[in-house]
């Protein structure tokens, strides 16, 4: 009877929590479109002498104060940052900052509220979810092929199972709790619309082509990885090919913040100007730097 009791009780609460949440992010989705009176009241703007991680970062001599957003956002401001040196090695620090801002936004799109949800808890290939009433699916992998050659980019597709299979793995590893999913599972995720994007149900799951998801993947191998852990050698990178692949995850980078409604910003108009301010930056800058190279290309061609 008691055990009766308290599952009634544990389902009212999750039931109650469910309705905030979404109550919550459609007020947010709304607050995108249009910023009435109303919806003031229904979501309090925090006073403008409240202070968050961009105020304290700026105003504490002892220590940074760091979340997943601001994390995110910091890269993505650094990244313009990088822009404003005048030699050709800032492309690599700034394809660092632009590839760290994505994998952030990506986290941050994924964990709602629970670190859990952006932990390893086993291959991607192995998850069983049922959504509502359908019968049950099992995950599995659809890896990006660049001309025969299997890449670690991949997206998460889902087939219909008759049962769910109780798991009995051999040589059971114990799973950190702290072990973060890599970026390319958070980028196949973040894609996801049947399950990881929809589990809130005005979630949108990122829209990447295949040619788009190659183009991020040539910038974090190629440019990101090659560098970070750098072999001895002479190396030189195309840096309209660096360009090209940021304007995509910028894209792709805009969408996370505005379009899936899946972050939840504790300081939102802040953080959402922040965001705005350093996109349109970093858009101009990065037209202006394609046209400065092109023109130089064809002055080279001419003599």
């Amino acid at each position: 009877m008691a055990l009766t009791l308290l599952l009634s009780k544990l389902q009212s609460f999750l039931h109650r929590s469910k309705e905030r949440m979404i109550q919550y992010f459609l007020t947010r989705r709304k607050q995108m479109e249009n910023n009435d009176d109303l919806l003031e009241q229904l979501m309090p703007v925090p006073e403008k002498n409240d202070k968050g991680y961009f105020e304290w970062n700026r105003e504490s001599s002892t220590a940074l104060y760091i979340d997943e957003k601001e994390n995110a956002i910091d890269s993505l401001e650094t990244a313009l940052q990088f822009l404003e040196r005048n030699d050709n090695l800032k492309w690599k620090w700034f394809a660092f900052a632009m590839h760290h801002s994505l994998y952030s936004f990506c986290i941050s799109a994924l964990e709602n509220g629970n670190y859990e949800n952006v932990l390893y808890k086993g291959r991607e290939d192995e998850w069983i979810v049922s959504v509502g009433d359908q019968k049950p699916k099992k995950s599995k992998t659809v890896h990006l092929f660049i001309k025969s050659c299997k890449t670690p980019a991949f997206r998460i597709g889902w087939v219909d199972i008759s049962t769910t299979p109780i798991h009995k793995r051999k040589n059971k590893q114990k799973i950190s709790k702290e072990n973060l999913i890599g970026f390319w599972t958070a980028l196949a995720r973040v894609q996801d619309s049947y399950f990881w994007m929809g589990r809130l149900y005005m979630s949108k799951a990122v829209p990447i082509s295949d040619d788009e998801l190659e183009s991020i993947f040539w910038l974090a191998e190629a440019v990101r990885n090659d560098l970070t852990h750098f072999v001895p050698k002479g190396y030189a990178i195309d840096i309209l090919s660096i360009i090209n692949s940021s304007q995509v995850i910028l894209d792709k980078i805009e969408f996370l913040v505005f379009q899936s409604h899946s972050i939840l910003f504790i300081d939102y108009d802040k953080s959402i100007a922040r965001i705005q301010a350093a996109i349109t930056s970093l858009r101009e800058k990065l037209i202006n730097e394609k046209k400065k190279i092109k023109n130089l290309s064809h002055e080279h061609n001419s003599e």
